[in-house]
């Protein structure tokens, strides 16, 4: 089988691969144009990401393994006959500190700390404790889940807002798709994870900005196109959501020219919550190529029609 290893390390991706699957005739690539041109005679991708490409040349290809959670930017280019997984398990634990720790950040003050100690001045603020306050996840897959059991050691009260409002373990209350503005009017810090679909996309806008809670802080680490940007730029300005602590944007890098630079209720890390090390994403690949040879279900297995 040949296969293409696409990643920034994919030097020394396809160097462990060929030392676990000497069987396999395995390509590194780093730059898309070479991408392009090897998909041809490929079976299997094996990629971090990348950008459109053109599959109508790929005969041969039968899966592509990503390591990213989201598959929305290979939405409508695969054909039905290419098998696609996504990083099933791979940023769980990263997103999950990632989240609460921005949710303790703002809770404690801290960017006021570090503005006083750029200044030396020692002075008393207030801050917050999140102990007891709704933490609402809009999403409750593997990422969502990882966050409801780190939450719960700091005796915060999680709910979750899916498609259908089955119980979720470690989640005090699922609600349904069609509860969404009662689970938004609840949270203290609503955390949106939801993956980008037609269905998802734009789904948070000015009605659902104005159903949060007084006072709620929003923590977007998801896709940032399920946001509507102007409107969430608005909602902020009246104060609801009081806060936003971003992660993803519909266009990244942000804009320089973008407000969301100079509002003082918003914080901004650059995509940067996930992340996983080359040793788990390999792991997850060799997992998945075993079970692929053998017939059996792979892990993060996307459905087409759901996108995810």
């Amino acid at each position: 089988m040949r296969v293409i290893v696409y990643h920034r390390h994919a030097g020394q991706l396809a160097a462990r691969l060929r030392e676990a699957r000497p069987d396999l005739t395995v390509v590194a690539s780093t730059d898309p144009s070479h991408l392009q041109e090897e998909l041809a005679g490929a079976e299997i991708l094996f990629a971090s990401g990348f950008a459109r490409l053109d599959f109508s040349s790929a005969a041969r290809l039968r899966w592509v393994q990503v390591l990213s959670a989201g598959v929305d930017h290979l939405a409508g280019t695969l054909p039905p006959s290419v098998l696609l997984t996504r990083g099933y398990g791979l940023h769980d634990a990263a997103v999950s500190e990632h989240c609460l720790g921005r949710i303790l950040a703002h809770a404690l003050n801290l960017r006021q700390a570090w503005q006083q100690q750029g200044e030396r001045r020692w002075q008393r603020y207030p801050v917050e404790r999140i102990s007891g306050k709704v933490l609402g996840l809009a999403g409750l897959g593997v990422i969502g889940s990882a966050i409801a059991r780190r939450a719960r050691a700091f005796d915060m009260r999680i709910t979750g807002w899916r498609r259908v409002a089955v119980p979720v373990e470690g989640v005090d209350r699922v609600y349904g798709r069609e509860q969404l503005y009662e689970f938004l009017s609840t949270a203290d810090y609503l955390v949106i994870l939801l993956p980008l679909t037609p269905e998802t996309r734009g789904r948070f806008g000015a009605k659902e900005f104005e159903a949060m809670k007084p006072g709620a802080v929003l923590v977007s680490l998801g896709r940032g196109q399920v946001i509507q940007e102007p409107e969430l730029i608005a909602a902020l300005k009246r104060g609801r959501p009081a806060h936003a602590l971003l992660d993803v944007f519909a266009e990244e890098p942000l804009p320089a020219d973008s407000e969301l630079w100079s509002l003082p209720n918003v914080a901004i890390t650059p995509h940067n919550a996930g992340g996983s090390s080359l040793e788990a994403g390999l792991a997850l690949f060799l997992e998945n190529l075993e079970a692929w040879s053998s017939g059996r279900p792979l892990k993060g297995r996307v459905d087409p029609a759901r996108g995810y």
